[in-house]
């Protein structure tokens, strides 16, 4: 794709920054941080910093924990330690993978004269889930699971699910 595009007489100008992230790059507690960082330092975003550190938390959490690490988020629910459980594991097979990838794409974009805003999409390469199913699903205050998708609804202009679930795009208005 090239930066510069004329689609259907729309201008689009974008800029693009990848990752490839690895085993050793999931395993940092800076993950989320240094993509949150590095999107603002390049993008030239200060002021969305906050916003942008809970969508890049969101879609990485999300990215490891089920596509990588394949936890249910209902393991946090099972009994009283269920989510002391759930960290342990999580915890236990982040220090035990080796091969694992997920690969985050952030565009900036401008059209014509509309508000700019940024698309970013994550794919873990693992199974995926039934999103479908999971979008419909009411999203409860008080679990311990099972907000993320509605914080990403509610900070986002628009949430897409791609392939098998496993890949997600979001796109973030810069007004």
């Amino acid at each position: 794709m090239s930066p510069e595009q004329n689609l259907l007489d729309d201008t689009v100008v974008s800029r693009i920054r990848c990752w490839d992230l690895t085993a050793e790059d999931l395993r940092s507690d800076e993950l989320v941080s240094s993509l949150a960082e590095s999107v603002c330092r390049d993008f030239q975003l200060d002021l969305q910093r906050p916003v942008l550190y809970m969508i890049f938390s969101e879609l990485m959490s999300n990215a490891i924990d089920h596509g990588v690490l394949g936890l249910a988020s209902s393991m946090k629910e099972s009994g009283s330690d269920g989510f002391e459980r759930f960290l342990k594991t999580r915890q236990q097979r982040l220090s035990e993978l080796d091969l694992a990838r997920v690969a985050v794409v952030v565009e900036h974009r401008q059209i014509d004269d509309r508000a700019p805003h940024l698309r970013i999409t994550v794919t873990d390469f693992g199974p995926g889930f039934d999103y479908v199913r999971v979008c419909r699903e009411p999203v409860g205050l008080m679990t311990l699971h099972g907000r993320g998708l509605a914080i990403l609804r509610h900070l986002c202009s628009s949430v897409r699910h791609r392939g098998n679930g496993n890949c997600i795009e979001v796109e973030f208005l810069l007004d």
